[in-house]
């Protein structure tokens, strides 16, 4: 399902192409997690990239968009996204590269390039379901 709106929200906010202070403060803090072993930074890194991604669709502006990404976001908090997350996902190594890939993302969407805003979700979605795959 998120390969499917994602894109699309990242192109509505690539209309708009502002600078949004919570999306920097999301990126900054998942950049600055260093050791995704520890709980604590687990923690941080789950819920700053889960509020980014519902961020991208405030950047939208769009009410429609900002309440299916609502549903999106609580579906990442449901029990299945954490046992697959944490099995797929929280690796040094992929989670800098998730920050390389969020931050081609948002600097997309402030430079208003719709298409480069919505490949980079895609291509990150992507990846991100390919690790899940693996670590299953």
């Amino acid at each position: 399902m998120r390969l499917l709106i994602e894109p699309a929200i990242a192109r509505l906010a690539a209309r708009n192409g502002r600078r949004d202070p919570l999306a920097e403060d999301y990126l900054a803090r998942m950049a600055a997690v260093k050791d995704i072993n520890d709980p604590a930074q687990q923690a941080v890194w789950s819920e700053c990239d889960r509020l980014f991604h519902r961020q991208l669709a405030a950047m939208a502006g769009n009410a429609l968009i900002a309440k299916i990404a609502d549903e999106v976001s609580a579906s990442m908090e449901q029990p299945l996204w954490n046992r697959l997350r944490d099995d797929g996902i929280y690796d040094e190594q992929r989670i800098q590269l998730y920050v390389a890939e969020h931050r081609l993302i948002y600097e997309a969407i402030i430079g208003g390039d719709e298409d480069a805003a919505a490949f980079y979700v895609q291509g990150h979605l992507q990846r991100v379901q390919r690790d899940i795959e693996q670590g299953e």
